[in-house]
Parts: structure tokens; C-alpha cells; sequence
């Protein structure tokens, strides 16, 4: 019997541990992963999986690709009868009764984790066993107990050298602990409190084969990486003590953040780490009420301490729609987080999943929400429909600017204008809304067309225009390493005199660019870029008109009687 596993992912870059657990939990079984995107047309999507001429067809379902899988899977079944379809995944774990009824072209449902009970359905597939593995549902019996793997130890290591040669250009998941201790109502993982660690002798031993891979990036699926902060920094000390390229992603609580965690990061390889801390709010009703006990002011004290080390990139979160988070409270939390200065900071919105506290309490908090995934939130008891709507608005600003690591000098400075940074997004999103920049899509140069038609054309107050229109091509050079588009053209006059100067100085190439030393000067001009500023030059205490040069994301200022590097 052949068994094909659907990867609906929602991007290619994607991949799915998932199913690879799966995979390696039944090594003697003819199994087939199929990576599929949402974004395919649904009769590529249905050429690919009748061509693999599957037996039985199993999908992993999430919030972001269950519509697609509702889809597929009835196509499937009807130009296929005789095949069986099975799903698992958070999706449909909590609610099998319902799904049967939503979804009639499913034949069973795993609920909870599958490692250990896939096994025994592939032999009841193949009728090697006329009993149905335990926590598995079937329309005769929708109702099963959730299933957890303890010890953890008994999962297989999802991935072997072919795996990762397939996978290379992907980012990796990995995970060395499930569950989670803590109780955020809107969280899936508040429902499974038991916490399960692999042996740190195997975690060690698992990272270094994606490591010896040349793995670009390894992002660990632990919940809350750092509640056993001794287990945490073991591992932080190990990965950063290693030999390679791979980049680590963690998810942690800003609270559990300790001494030893900032020294080992400090002394790591720069962009060796990366973390996410979710934050959510800064309002202590609204903290208690989500049964998110943390300690605020150790929260924000924790996480700037780790940015200020300057050697991991930090990523911070906030959720929109929480009970007693009016618009202005909402506010607060927005300044408290982003003025920590991390490299990303996201702005989310509450999705009442199924199974969480969250959704048991839409009524005691007045919560209007979408029945369909991913179950967001339209309005509650404390902000309106509207006031989210503008914060909808507000987040596309912040994910395309602030979340991207864009215009980090000029937005500043322009930030440095307004009351808060809350006040600066606003009036940015209320003129992106006059000048119908929602309407369409945007690539990576509107953001600063945006930016400096709102600095010319905007109801502001004084700008410094002209220095804040250096600063924004100072921000694009930085950046993009690319020539100033023509929107941003004639702000930063070239001098030829300087610029010859410049790419004839062969002692300061010498020192600031060795890999570019022994090209000739028309090459160099091909791989750098060079900008003569005037009023930012000031800005930054040097002479007027210097001369700047950026490489690879890095700004070095040319001066006549000395060179500083930025």
C-alpha cells in the first residue's frame, strides 16, 4: 500500500516536520511526502497528488491551510472513492465530531500527537490488524482521547541525509521538548500543561548532523524554549561553542531571561541566534485575564539587556484584541514594546483556535470573531470593530517597515517628532489611507516612496526635510545595496571631485573594503555605492559633505582628515 503525505505549506521555503516524524516512525512502509503550497491553483495541486497514484492520502491541517485541504480533499475523494484520506495536525484535534460533519470526504482523524500510534494504522491499513490504533477517529466514534508521547525520547530523529539534501535551501524545525507549563488562554499549547524534554545527550547529537548539513537556519518549535533555564543555556552555550554557518531560532519568555543566558549570548558569533519574545501586552488586567503570569517590568528590563548585546536578532510580539485592551491602553503596550528597539517588532491580532480558554470565553468578553480559520477577531467588549480595523492598518505599516528592518535612521528621527512612536504609525497610516496605498500590493521601494511623499507632502510637523530625505537614502543604500531609485534621485548631489578621490585612496580600501583592494576602480564603483551628504553628515558630527560608502549592508563615511565606519 502506498502512502502519500500532503505538506500543504504556506510557502515553499516551508517545510514539515510533521510528517517526516511520521515518515521515520514507519521506516518499512511505502511512504511519499508531498510538498505542496497553498498557493498552487487547485489543479496543479490535484495533477500532483493523482500522479503520485496514492493508496491513502494523509494532510496536516492548520489554521492556514484548511480551506485549501476542505478542497482538495473532496476533489480527491471523488476521483479517487477507493482511497483513504486521514488528517491530524492542531487544526482537527479538538472539535473530530464537528470535522466529520464539515469535511464528509475524511475517513479517520488523529487526534493529539501520532508518532507512536501511525505505525499501528499503517498496519491496520494493510490489514496485517483488524483493530484501530487508540486516538484515532472514525464517524462511528468521533469522540477519543488526545494523544501525548511520554517519554519524548521515543520519537524518531525526523531527519536523515537525503531529507536534508532535499531541504537545504529551507528553513529546518526542530524541537527538543513539547508542552508547555504555562496557561495562555489563547494558546494551543495551554492544553497540554506536561512538558516533555529529549535527553540532552541526543539534542546535541541531532544538531550536529544539521549542523555537519550546512543547514541554513534551524528554528526550534519549543513552545517556551527557556523554562528550564539551566537545560536552555546548555544548549545556548553548545551551539554557540560550535564551528558553523547555521542559525538557531528560539521561542522564550522575556521574564525567564537570566544573567548567564545574556553573557552566553554576548559572547557569541553575531547572527548565530535568533529569538522571539512574546510580549502581548504591557496592561497587567489584560495579562491576568489571558492567565499570562509574568512580570512586566522584568519582561521589558530582560529583553533590552539582550538586545543591547548586540549579537543576536531579537523579534518581539504584540496581540491586538485582548480582553480590557481598549484602543488607548492598547496604545501603551504598543510604545512599551517597540521602544525596546528590537530588530523586528510584529503587531498580531487574537484568533480564538479551537480548544483554547480563549474561545470557551467569547462571551464573557463579547468576542466577535471569524467561524472560519484562522477564527480572528472583528471586535469585543472593549474595541470596536473600527478601532481595529485601524490597527489593521497600522500592522501592515509596521510589518512592511518596522518588521522588515527598514528606514531604522529616518523613522527615528521622524518617530522623535511625534508624541510616540504610536502617534508617528498613525499619522503615516492616515495618509497611506488618502493616498489609497492599501488598495494594491507593494515591493520593497514603495515603503520608501511612502515614506518620503508622507515627509514632502504630509500634515506634519517640521521634518528638518532635508535631512530627513538624506537620512531616507542614507536608509536605502544601507539597506539594499542598490542605486537610488529615481523618486530618490537629486537629494544627495554627487561631487566627482570626492568620489574620484574616494575610489583612488587605495590605503583606506586597504583597510575598510580588503575583498574590493585589488579591483580596479571601475570595478569598485560596480560594487559599492557612494553618496555625498551634506546635512547628515552634521547629523552625525562630521564635516559638512562627507562622503559615504556602502557594501554589504555596511556604511563607512570617507573624510579628507579621517575615516569612520557606521
Amino acid at each position: 500500500m502506498k502512502i502519500v503525505l500532503v505538506a500543504l505549506n504556506a510557502r515553499f521555503s516551508h517545510s514539515n516536520p510533521a510528517l517526516m516524524y511520521l515518515k521515520a516512525s514507519a521506516p518499512d512502509a511505502d511512504i511519499v511526502i508531498l510538498p505542496l503550497t497553498i498557493n498552487d491553483p487547485i489543479d496543479r495541486l490535484m495533477h500532483k497528488l493523482i500522479m503520485e497514484d496514492g493508496d491513502a492520502y494523509g494532510f496536516s491541517c492548520y489554521i492556514w491551510n484548511m480551506a485549501e485541504i476542505q478542497k482538495i480533499s473532496e476533489c480527491l475523494k471523488k476521483a479517487k472513492p477507493s482511497a483513504v484520506l486521514f488528517a491530524g495536525g492542531p487544526e482537527v484535534s479538538f472539535d473530530a465530531e464537528d470535522e466529520f460533519k464539515t469535511n464528509p470526504f475524511i475517513d479517520y482523524y488523529f487526534i493529539g500527537e501520532c508518532e507512536l500510534n501511525f505505525p499501528l494504522f499503517v498496519d491496520y491499513l494493510e490489514k496485517r490488524t483488524d483493530r484501530l490504533p487508540e486516538g484515532i477517529a472514525t464517524r462511528e466514534n468521533p469522540i477519543v482521547r488526545y494523544q501525548c508521547v511520554d517519554p519524548l525520547s521515543q520519537i524518531p530523529f525526523p531527519y536523515d541525509k537525503e531529507t536534508l539534501t532535499g531541504l537545504s535551501h529551507q528553513m529546518i524545525y526542530y524541537e527538543s521538548m513539547r508542552g508547555c507549563p504555562f496557561s495562555c488562554s489563547y494558546c494551543l499549547s495551554s492544553t497540554i500543561h506536561k512538558v516533555r524534554t529529549l535527553p540532552l545527550d541526543r539534542v546535541f547529537r541531532e544538531l550536529r548532523v544539521l549542523m555537519d548539513a550546512k543547514v541554513k537556519q534551524v528554528k526550534f518549535v519549543d513552545r517556551t524554549f527557556n523554562v528550564d533555564i539551566k537545560r536552555s543555556n546548555r544548549i545556548l552555550k553548545y551551539l554557540a561553542e560550535q564551528d558553523t554557518e547555521t542559525n538557531f531560532h528560539f521561542e522564550i519568555a522575556g521574564d525567564l531571561i537570566d544573567d548567564e543566558m545574556i553573557d552566553i549570548i554576548a559572547a557569541s558569533p553575531k547572527g548565530r541566534f535568533q529569538f522571539e519574545i512574546g510580549i502581548q501586552s504591557t496592561h497587567e488586567p489584560t495579562l491576568a485575564a489571558i492567565d499570562r503570569k509574568t512580570d512586566t517590568e522584568t519582561v521589558l528590563s530582560r529583553t533590552k539587556a539582550l538586545i543591547a548585546t548586540g549579537k543576536a536578532h531579537i523579534h518581539v510580539d504584540l496581540i491586538a484584541g485582548l480582553p480590557y485592551e481598549t484602543l488607548e491602553i492598547f496604545k501603551q503596550s504598543f510604545n512599551d514594546v517597540y521602544a525596546l528597539g528590537a530588530d523586528m517588532f510584529q503587531l498580531g491580532f487574537l484568533k480564538l483556535l479551537k480548544g483554547t480558554k480563549t474561545r470557551r470565553e467569547a462571551e464573557k468578553y463579547g468576542y466577535v470573531y471569524r467561524s472560519f480559520p484562522q477564527y480572528e477577531i472583528i471586535a469585543n467588549r472593549f474595541i470596536s470593530s473600527k478601532e481595529l480595523m485601524e490597527l489593521k492598518r497600522i500592522e501592515v505599516l509596521v510589518d512592511g517597515i518596522a518588521g522588515c528592518g527598514r528606514l531604522t535612521v529616518s523613522r527615528a528621527h521622524l518617530i522623535r517628532h511625534y508624541p510616540s512612536s504610536y502617534d508617528f504609525f498613525k499619522a503615516l497610516s492616515d495618509f497611506a489611507l488618502r493616498r489609497n496605498f492599501y488598495d494594491v500590493s507593494h515591493g520593497e521601494n514603495d515603503w520608501y516612496r511612502l515614506v518620503k511623499e508622507f515627509i514632502c507632502q504630509g500634515d506634519k510637523p517640521a521634518f528638518e526635510e532635508p535631512l530627513a530625505l538624506e537620512m531616507i537614502c542614507y536608509d536605502y543604500l544601507l539597506e539594499t545595496n542598490k542605486r537610488l531609485p529615481s523618486f530618490l534621485e537629486g537629494i544627495c548631489p554627487e561631487d566627482p571631485v570626492k568620489l574620484r578621490k574616494v575610489l583612488h585612496d587605495e590605503a583606506f580600501f586597504l583597510t575598510h573594503f580588503p575583498e574590493l583592494s585589488d579591483l580596479p576602480h571601475k570595478k569598485r564603483l560596480k560594487q559599492i555605492r557612494i553618496c555625498l551628504f551634506s546635512h547628515l553628515a552634521e547629523f552625525f558630527g562630521l564635516p559638512d559633505g562627507s562622503v559615504c560608502l556602502f557594501f554589504k549592508q555596511r556604511a563607512v563615511w570617507y573624510q579628507t582628515l579621517r575615516e569612520t565606519s557606521s
